[in-house]
């Protein structure tokens, strides 16, 4: 037997066999499904971006010796957030301050709440992107824990770009979800509160003493004074800012 001819035809076009036309061409670029961003998500929560960035200061304090303070001030849609933070040369926090208030948030029942927390981390791309977010967490607390293994810095680095990334992700997939009615208006705000809850007051410094004992055989790899400039100072401004993006996110789903 032989063939004579052989018609190829390469398009993003496909045809699904089971469909009730099977000639019926349907869209199929090749891609493989996993998480994406909705535009316009990215577009809704970049409005707000400013806001966060100016609610944000740093300030160095003299008094017996450095120490960095961090004032988050948000007062925007009925939502006031304040969060006075210190963090001295040892990487050592303390919060000195800090209050929330947001009439819509606080008037929801807790059936209400337990049932939109429910709803919206039983979405598959908020547990793909949750996910992500604390495997790169748990990795940047490693590498900082263990500060003289090779290329730690490069890789702590790399940890908190992709923590980073993935919490903006979480940001524009929340706001997506609420503009396509997947969540409703309360449904949406107060999920992202909580989410954006746990992507800050994550306990860093309690994850670094966790490192340090599961892993006391790689103790050769720690320095005794942890270089602070690159750990918890850099994650906690990341972590802030991220923070501060989806409270102003969440206050103007709760005015839409």
């Amino acid at each position: 037997m032989r063939i004579h001819d052989i018609n190829v035809v390469a398009d993003v076009n496909r045809h699904d066999p089971s469909n009730p036309d099977p000639s019926e061409p349907e869209a199929f670029d090749g891609s493989p499904e996993g998480v994406a961003e909705g535009t316009a998500g990215k577009s809704f929560v970049m409005d707000f971006q400013s806001i966060a960035e100016q609610a944000l200061m740093l300030q160095w304090m003299m008094v017996w010796w450095p120490i960095l303070r961090i004032t988050a001030n948000l007062a925007f849609l009925g939502l006031t957030f304040l969060l006075t933070l210190d963090i001295d040369l040892l990487g050592s926090m303390t919060v000195q301050s800090c209050s929330f208030l947001h009439t819509a948030l606080e008037s929801m029942t807790e059936e209400e709440q337990d049932r939109a927390l429910a709803l919206t981390l039983s979405l598959t791309t908020i547990q793909q992107l949750e996910l992500v977010i604390l495997a790169s967490s748990s990795a940047a607390s490693f590498f900082a824990t263990f500060q003289l293994l090779p290329q730690a810095k490069l890789l702590f680095t790399a940890a908190l770009i992709t923590w980073t990334l993935a919490s903006m992700m979480l940001i524009y997939t929340m706001a997506e979800y609420f503009l396509n009615g997947m969540l409703s208006q309360n449904d949406a705000a107060f999920s992202l509160f909580v989410l954006a809850v746990g992507l800050f007051f994550a306990d860093l410094q309690l994850a670094t003493q966790a490192f340090g004992r599961v892993f006391g055989f790689l103790n050769k790899y720690r320095i005794s004074v942890p270089d602070w400039g690159y750990h918890d100072t850099a994650f906690t401004a990341c972590r802030l800012l991220v923070f501060l993006l989806a409270l102003a996110v969440l206050a103007a789903i709760a005015c839409s």
